[in-house]
């Protein structure tokens, strides 16, 4: 039985197949995967387009909102210098406002000083003439004219010294107090226009004295007041350009008197003021070589002022100063053998000076010291029996001063001494109705 060789049917077809396809095998599945791969491949692409489309559209919407803001930045900035400009314009116009003000203001209060000079003027010439026509009337014995003064005749005929101010350890006076020489006995005066302790006087004239400076309580003052003795009446006087507590007076010839030192309240002054008594206003004075509050000042002859002692803030002194009245330049003047701060002065006989009291930085002194005007050498006065300092001096006459008030170290006082020129000697005086320290007194011609 013979064996066939002939393939199967299957095979045959599938090899029919194989040739056909040139001998390579493509299966169904690898048409599936580039299918996938080219829709991943849009998909990519698409989403990589929209996402460069939407981060385009951010910056876009970046660069609008950075101008935005850099347009309103720039609109504030715009408004800022609007409104800088505007205030500077603001500013200016009001200072311009002020300094014409001031201007104007300056020009009327020294208009007011001068018509309230003339002012004084007319009426101390119409009193003075007023007085002369009552003792001319009084040596004819005929019958006296009606007063128009109230009681000025009664004043005028009496012969007096008067206090002013001071403190009396609560609180600084406006009130005043008369001497009378003949009884030695006080009585109530007129009252200050405020209250002042530290105050100074000076003559302006026959008829005048100028009440200076001081403190009032609360500050340092730069007010004065003109008292007119015949009449027993106070009115305001000139201003001084700085305020003043504790300074001296002295009158520098017939038409100009000096103010020199104190204090403001931020200090001791070594600056100085000059009056003009023809114009009743203050301009500035030379500057001493010292600051000095509470000082003491005398008139030595027609040539020289002298100013002596007080404190330059760290220190009372014992030096003197020298002003030539003829150059107004200060110079160094004598030394006392003690420092001396709120003492007094007043002339004695001829040829001396007296320094009375004081205090030395530790206590207030009962000393005194005679400075010879010959040898301008100081030498030891008299003890009084009380120490003082911010006492005031008064010649009563020329054989006669007195020292009125001041503060022991403890007490401010009431009382007062007298001293014998001749003998050189203190007794007790007078009492005031009230204490008073850092008070001021003249004698009323």
């Amino acid at each position: 039985m013979r064996t066939s060789c002939r393939e199967p049917l299957g095979k045959q077809a599938g090899d029919a197949k194989f040739r056909k396809s040139g001998g390579l095998v493509q299966p169904q599945e690898e048409h599936s995967v580039d299918d996938v791969l080219v829709k991943v491949r849009e998909a990519a692409r698409s989403h990589i387009s929209a996402l460069r489309d939407h981060v385009n559209a951010g910056i876009e919407a970046l660069e609008r909102a950075e101008a935005t803001v850099f347009a309103a930045a720039e609109r504030v900035r715009g408004d800022r210098r609007i409104v800088a400009e505007e205030r500077s314009g603001a500013l200016q116009a009001i200072a311009t406002e002020r300094a014409i003000c001031e201007t104007q203001l300056a020009q009327q209060r020294k208009e007011i000083e001068l018509e309230r000079a003339q002012l004084q003027r007319e009426r101390s010439s119409l009193l003075c003439n007023g007085a002369q026509r009552g003792k001319n009337n009084a040596d004819r014995k005929d019958p006296p004219l009606p007063c128009l003064l109230g009681q000025s005749a009664r004043f005028v005929s009496m012969p007096r010294a008067m206090v002013l101010g001071g403190f009396d350890g609560d609180r600084d006076h406006s009130s005043t107090e008369v001497l009378n020489l003949k009884s030695m006995e006080f009585s109530p005066g007129p009252k200050l226009c405020v209250g002042r302790s530290g105050c100074a006087t000076a003559l302006l004239d026959a008829a005048r004295v100028l009440v200076i400076g001081g403190f009032d309580g609360f500050r340092s003052l730069e007010t004065t007041e003109i008292f007119n003795p015949v009449d027993m009446t106070l009115v305001p006087g000139p201003c001084m350009g700085t305020c003043r507590n504790a300074c001296a007076a002295v009158r520098l010839d017939d038409c100009s008197l000096l103010v020199l030192g104190g204090s403001d309240d931020s200090g001791e002054l070594s600056t100085t003021e000059v009056l003009d008594l023809g114009t009743m206003s203050f301009r500035p004075g030379p500057f001493m070589s010292s600051r000095r509050n509470a000082c003491s000042a005398a008139r030595l002859d027609e040539r020289h002022i002298i100013v002596l002692g007080g404190s330059d803030g760290s220190s009372d002194l014992d030096t003197s100063e020298l002003l030539s009245i003829e150059t107004m330049t200060f110079s160094a003047g004598p030394c006392m053998s003690t420092c001396r701060n709120f003492c007094s002065s007043c002339a004695v006989g001829d040829n001396k000076l007296m320094i009375i009291g004081g205090s030395d930085g530790s206590c207030s002194l009962d000393t005194t010291e005679l400075l010879d005007l010959r040898t301008m050498l100081f030498s030891e006065g008299p003890r009084m029996e009380t120490c003082r300092s911010g006492s005031a001096t008064i010649v009563l006459d020329p054989g006669c001063v007195l020292v009125v008030g001041g503060f022991d170290g403890s007490t401010h006082l009431h009382a007062s001494e007298v001293l014998d020129v001749g003998k050189m000697v203190f007794r007790p005086g007078p009492r005031t109705s009230i204490p008073r320290s850092g008070c001021a007194a003249l004698r009323c011609f």
